[in-house]
């Protein structure tokens, strides 16, 4: 996360993380480690609707009882209105820095 090629998420041009801490954008930046930068425009195509949710739960484990509860939680706050269900911003990013292929 910390990017995006579509304008940002808190002004045109800025993402919200890079936005309210740029001094640690900067210090990851700059630290030598491999980056990957997940842009909205990656995050914002990747949503769970509440039908999908509802899928979810037939998995009664007690991780998939967190994982449908924040879903639920996201898919039912007025700010996820311009999307079609919970948009899925880090979860993709963790996806992609535990080294699953990321596309």
């Amino acid at each position: 996360m910390g990017g995006t090629t579509i304008g940002g998420n808190v002004t045109l041009g800025a993402e919200f993380n890079a936005y309210v801490d740029p001094e640690a954008l900067k210090i990851v930046l700059n630290s030598g480690i491999n980056c990957v930068m997940v842009g909205l425009n990656v995050t914002h195509e990747t949503v769970v609707t509440s039908e999908q949710n509802e899928v979810l739960k037939n998995n009664t484990s007690p991780q998939a009882n967190v994982i449908t509860t924040l879903i639920d939680y996201v898919n039912n706050h007025e700010w996820t209105r311009h999307f079609e269900g919970a948009v899925m911003h880090d979860p993709i990013g963790c996806k992609c820095i535990n080294g699953l292929k990321c596309h």
